[in-house]
């Protein structure tokens, strides 16, 4: 008996490809239909093949989001039971959508705005309206009135990036950890993450030319992007690992101390972003983690590895979990803590307090690995 399978409409790939504003002509959407046909089919079996693992009947989101990342896909937005839910349903039309409460536009903009922001002068409230229930304010002008928003809305995206630019590298503390917040929070990054990831990636690659403090206000910047669960960053990942991984591994570069903050602080802030980017976007089909650690064990296999790079190394593994600790610092503890302890001895102070930092981190790796023999 043949089997038919569902096949995917092709008219919604035709509308798709407009809301993309692609014109899709009738020769290409019809492999296109069956390509995503066959896509969903096997994607639907892999996600119901982690459900039977799992010893479940239903499947959840986190199925689909497994099949996704074996087969490099953007995941989909969805959650939990355990979770609380990030739609609400419209019940006219058994449609979802995400949770947009009303807010009162002339209570936060009216607000004074926060000590130290880059806002100034005496806030206003305007409205301007470019289409109201899909009719323009002129019906002989839609050519003119669709590129008016196109270009408000390009102009809004990258008032939008310079604000969050300054936020971020201004004096205030406060807007800083605000804007942060926004950045690892909000879906509205997406508008321009584009951008904002080439700006990372530029500096990141000339980081020797930042101070200190410049460069922790930047990887507080990545680690907040990298822990925004409403992002597809898999496209940003090696243009931000590598030099971040740089940062991380250098002994070369001693960047002079500036504002209280010196390379042991923004090595220390850079193993977090390495850490946050790797269990973000490594997946068992790639091979990110797979290089790092191999990294990791060339490193520490040196005879005399500098006290810096050892230092980052054994962070970056503490935060990368207990699997990377046993498989690449757990067979070089002891040599690694002799090679430390000669070093404490020396009668150089400043190699003395170098290596005390590296001893403090050794600790904290033996109390970990404790705390999961005892919990295994």
């Amino acid at each position: 008996m043949e089997r038919k399978f569902v096949r995917f409409p092709e008219d919604s790939v035709s509308l798709c490809a407009e809301s993309l504003n692609i014109q899709t002509p009738q020769d290409v959407s019809s492999p296109l239909v069956e390509d995503v046909s066959f896509r969903l089919r096997q994607l639907t079996d892999v996600s119901r093949q982690f459900m039977r693992h799992s010893k479940r009947c239903k499947l959840m989101v986190d199925d689909w989001n497994r099949a996704f990342k074996w087969s490099s896909v953007e995941p989909i937005y969805g959650h939990n039971r355990s979770e609380p839910s990030r739609f609400q349903s419209i019940h006219e039309s058994g449609l979802f959508e995400f949770h947009d409460p009303e807010v009162e536009l002339a209570q936060p903009s009216l607000a004074p705005p926060l000590e130290g922001s880059c806002v100034t002068g005496q806030p206003v409230l305007t409205a301007t309206w470019v289409a109201v229930e899909g009719m323009t304010a002129d019906p002989q002008d839609t050519g003119r009135a669709v590129d008016l928003a196109c270009n408000y809305q390009e102009e809004s995206h990258h008032k939008y990036l310079s604000l969050v630019l300054q936020a971020v590298s201004g004096d205030s503390e406060d807007v800083r950890k605000l804007a942060l917040s926004e950045v690892q929070a909000s879906p509205s990054v997406a508008n321009i993450l584009p951008d904002l990831a080439h700006y990372l990636q530029e500096v990141l690659t000339d980081w020797t030319h930042y101070s200190p403090a410049q460069l922790l206000c930047i990887l507080k910047l990545v680690l907040s992007l990298f822990r925004n669960a409403f992002l597809y960053l898999d496209l940003y990942v090696q243009g931000t690992l590598a030099p971040v991984k740089s940062i991380v591994l250098n002994a070369s570069v001693q960047l002079p101390a500036s504002d209280g903050y010196d390379h042991w602080h923004v090595r220390e802030m850079a193993t977090l972003c390495l850490a946050a980017i790797v269990k973000r976007c490594a997946s068992p089909i790639d091979d990110l983690l797979p290089v790092l650690l191999v990294s990791f064990r060339q490193n520490l296999a040196m005879c005399q590895p500098p006290l810096a790079v050892l230092y980052g190394v054994v962070l970056a593994l503490c935060y990368l979990g207990g699997k990377s600790v046993a498989e690449v610092l757990f067979p070089q503890l002891e040599r690694v803590t002799a090679y430390v302890q000669v070093q404490l001895e020396s009668p150089n102070p400043a190699l003395q307090e170098s290596a005390l930092r590296v001893y403090d981190a050794l600790l904290h790796v033996c109390c970990l690995i404790h705390s999961w023999l005892l919990s295994s």
